[in-house]
């Protein structure tokens, strides 16, 4: 998974992306590929999947059995948070002490549509002054309004239905909700598929599909039709 997200990064379309660290071998793959990833990769904050950093006695909201966070959004319980506080704050060293700086933040699974995640998801972007991910514009509105940069609107329709045709719809529709000046984000999941994705994830077939897609000549040659100039989400935060 992750040798196809720098494939489509470094031979396609793909600009940006963002790593977790509570989901096992991902300090060992962030240290192996991070040097490729410089400028170009941001903190994928966790609540979903994977272990606390923190000891599971630190932040019993944030855990089910076994000491887990809950595999999905709808499973968040009761959350503390103080907890999600300080567990967000260890992910950003962990990822920090690798020698790394992020460009950005989001959240596995988009748990900060939550209002209280939210409010934490903003406050965290504002300490470290980057970029974050809006889900929807009313976020888009209050991240800007709050001095965190964002992009005017975040497309997550893509998935699922990876095929240049839909890829270009999905497009075209972000254009139309955030206006034609504005920046988009584009959710992707491209991939090789292997065995260890086959037994991590329930989307497999259609990360290569949508990795397939991103390197074409078809889709660079539509970008460039339509005059669509790609950047990361570092540029969020304006020229350097």
């Amino acid at each position: 998974m992750s040798a196809g997200i720098l494939q489509a990064m470094e031979r396609g379309s793909v600009t940006s992306t963002s790593a977790m660290t509570c989901v096992p071998g991902a300090v060992s793959l962030l240290q192996r590929y991070g040097p490729r990833l410089v400028a170009r990769v941001g903190v994928h904050l966790q609540l979903t999947d994977g272990k606390p950093l923190l000891p599971a006695q630190e932040v019993p909201s944030l855990t089910g059995s076994g000491g887990r966070f809950p595999r999905s959004r709808r499973e968040l319980g009761s959350l503390n948070s103080d907890e999600i506080w300080r567990e967000w704050q260890t992910q950003v060293q962990v990822f920090t002490n690798l020698g790394l700086t992020p460009t950005h933040f989001d959240t596995h699974r988009h748990v900060h549509k939550e209002p209280l995640i939210f409010e934490l998801f903003l406050a965290i972007a504002q300490r470290y002054r980057l970029p974050a991910r809006a889900t929807n514009p009313a976020q888009a509105a209050a991240l800007r309004s709050a001095g965190v940069p964002c992009a005017g609107y975040c497309q997550t329709s893509w998935y699922g239905k990876p095929t240049l045709e839909s890829l270009i719809e999905s497009l075209s529709a972000a254009w139309r909700m955030a206006g034609a000046s504005d920046s988009v984000e584009l959710m992707c999941h491209p991939g090789q598929v292997d065995a260890e994705l086959q037994v991590r994830s329930v989307y497999v077939a259609h990360r290569q599909l949508e990795l397939d897609i991103l390197r074409s000549a078809e889709l660079s040659a539509y970008l460039q039709r339509q005059d669509i100039r790609l950047i990361g989400m570092s540029a969020l935060n304006g020229p350097a």
